[in-house]
Order: structure tokens, then sequence, then C-alpha cells
């Protein structure tokens, strides 16, 4: 009824006008002869309520029509369904929605052309990373079989370049992968333990060349989660890079895990811990934020900003929380809340237990 009243409303200026055209009919053939219009009142009152009657249901059946060919518009923005909207419109009125759906239809091409700009460059750039892990698989052999054949500062150095180059490109890739319409997860039961280790491990000259001491207490030992692997690699091997990145002296990286249960959900705490330059408390609500580097970094660094943005955005894909805690110079601590399933599922559905 609302709709019908909000339709209506709109002609109401030209139903007055018609109503005052007819009162003054009336006046005037009372005026004439008062005993016709004693007759004629009966008929004259039925004709003016069957008239404006008419006038309401013509016009709400109209708008209502018109409302379903637009709404059909704007699912499907093609000519045919422009035309049968234009059907609906009066002639100054079709000017001006034939103006508006010529500008429509320039924009739908112009999304068109800059979508189809962005695949080809995502393409691109997908594949001279993949192009790029040639000459790196390469020098990953030289150093893996020839290593002997370089003085130590040479072979740190070129292991420290590999991994570096490495990561970049994990972060274009896994940046590619968050920002694209089909991302390809594979959700499986892994070992909290080895998957950090293996991150551990593909930064190893990085903290070995920095001389990291690293501190795992994982009890217990075989904790199983439920998540994609490289997506959670990738993830946990942004904080020991951002650990590497704003180290001091006697570096250090303390991770441990523990159980906590909250609002009758439980999950495992992963705390990864570092003895860096921390972050200022003004800096620490905003370092998840794309292209954030704080205000005190030092430009022989040049962060990108980027690491822990693809990190949150990581973890939110896979269910995840993220925390981050410091004190400015004591170092960085980053929280992972992971939720404890109770079967398999992909977070984000109604089974297992998830935190809220």
């Amino acid at each position: 009824m609302k709709n019908y009243g909000k339709r209506i409303a709109e002609y109401m200026p030209w139903l007055l006008l018609t109503g005052c055209v007819e009162g003054i009919c009336i006046l005037f053939l009372a005026l004439a002869d008062v005993q016709v219009l004693q007759v004629l009142a009966g008929v004259l009152t039925l004709m003016t309520v069957l008239m404006y009657a008419g006038v309401c249901i013509y016009i709400v059946k109209k708008e209502q029509k018109k409302e379903e060919a637009f709404a059909l518009f704007l699912k499907e923005p093609e000519e045919k369904t422009a035309e049968q909207l234009l059907l609906y419109c009066g002639k100054a009125e079709k000017e001006r929605m034939q103006n508006l759906l010529d500008y429509l239809q320039i924009q739908r091409k112009e999304k068109e052309n800059l979508l189809k700009k962005t695949e080809d460059y995502e393409e691109y750039i997908e594949g001279w990373s993949h192009e790029v892990k040639t000459p790196l698989s390469l020098l990953a052999f030289i150093l893996g079989n020839h290593k002997e054949e370089f003085s130590e500062p040479v072979g740190y150095k070129l292991e420290y370049i590999q991994t570096r180059m490495q990561e970049s490109i994990d972060q274009m890739l896994f940046y590619a992968r968050l920002k694209g319409g089909h991302k390809d997860y594979l959700f499986e039961m892994l070992n909290l333990k080895e998957s950090l280790g293996k991150v551990l491990e593909d930064y190893g000259p990085l903290l070995e060349e920095k001389k990291f001491h690293v501190d795992i207490q994982m009890e217990p030992e075989g904790i199983q989660i439920y998540s994609d692997r490289r997506g959670l690699e990738f993830m946990l091997g942004q904080f020991i890079s951002n650990a590497v990145k704003y180290c001091d002296k006697e570096p250090e990286i303390r991770i441990h895990v523990e159980k906590r249960e909250e609002n009758r959900k439980k999950m495992w705490i992963l705390y990864i811990e570092d003895n860096g330059c921390g972050v200022k408390a003004c800096d620490l609500p905003y370092i998840f934020d794309k292209g954030f580097t704080g205000s005190d970094i030092n430009v022989n660094k040049k962060p990108t900003g980027m690491g822990l943005y693809l990190a949150r955005e990581m973890a939110t894909d896979l269910g995840l929380k993220l925390y981050a805690v410091s004190e400015y110079r004591e170092g960085l601590t980053m929280k992972v809340q992971i939720p404890i399933v109770d079967r398999p599922c992909v977070p984000g559905s109604d089974c297992g237990v998830l935190p809220g």
C-alpha cells in the first residue's frame, strides 16, 4: 500500500488540478440551474469516483511496470531491456532517460575495458613471477650443490638475495591471489610445528646472516589445525620477515602456543615475538593497513608496507584473527587466533567451532 501511495503522490498535483476544474464546472452548473444539479448530483459523484479510481489504477499499473522494467535493466543493462524501459516513459522523460541509458552504456563499456586491462596485467605479472622463478631455482641449485666454491661472505650474500627475491615474488603472487575472483585454497589438516619449521627453513639464510636466536616451545608438538598450507606459511613468513627487517642487537624470535577457551569456543593462540625496534603506540593501530610504513622508518630499509597487510588479508580468508602487541624499542608480538574445529570444514561455514 505504501508503494501505491508513493506512485499516486507523484501525480497528485495533476489530480488536484483536475478536481479543481471539476469543482468550478459544478459551481457554474449550480449558478445556472440548482434543480438540474440536484438531479445530476448522484451521477456526477459516481462518475467522479469512477474516473479517479480508473486514473489511480492506471497510474499504479504503469509505474509498477516501469519499476519492473528499470529493475530488469539494472540487472541486465542491454539494448533490449533499455527499449522496454523507454516504452513506459513519457516524451520528455524518455529523452532524459535515453541520455541516462547512453551514459550507463558508456560506463559499462569503460568498466569492461578496465577489467580486461586489469586481467591482462594480472596475467602478465603472474606469468613474469613464474618466469623469474627459473633463474631463482638455478641460483638455489648452485647454492645447494656448489656452495663450497664460493667464499663464506659471498655465499651468504647470494642466499640473502635469493631469499629476498623469493619473498617479493611470493608477495606479488599472493596479492594477485587474494584479489582474484577465484581463490584456489586447499584446506587440510596441518601440523603447526611442521609449517613453522618450513617457514624458518625458508628464511634460514636471513636468520643466519643476522645471527638470530630462535626459541620454539610447542607443547603439545603434534598440534593439528585445519587450513590452507600455502596461505598459512605465507602469512607466518611475513611475521618472520618483519622480525628480520627490524631486528636489533642480539636478535631473538620466540614462538609458543597456548590453548584458550572464550564463550565456549576453543582456540589455539600462536605467539611470534621478537626483540626488535617495536612499534610506536601511535602507529600500532595502523600496521595492518595497506602501504603503512610507520613514522620513523629507516629509509635504508625501504619497506613497502604490504607484508602485514597481506598477512591480515590472508588470515581473514583462512578464518584466522591477527593481533599485534608492541612496546616501542622493546619488540613486537604477533598473535594468531586459530580455531579448533570439531571436524574439517572451510572457515566461514557453519560446521566446527570457530571463534566469534
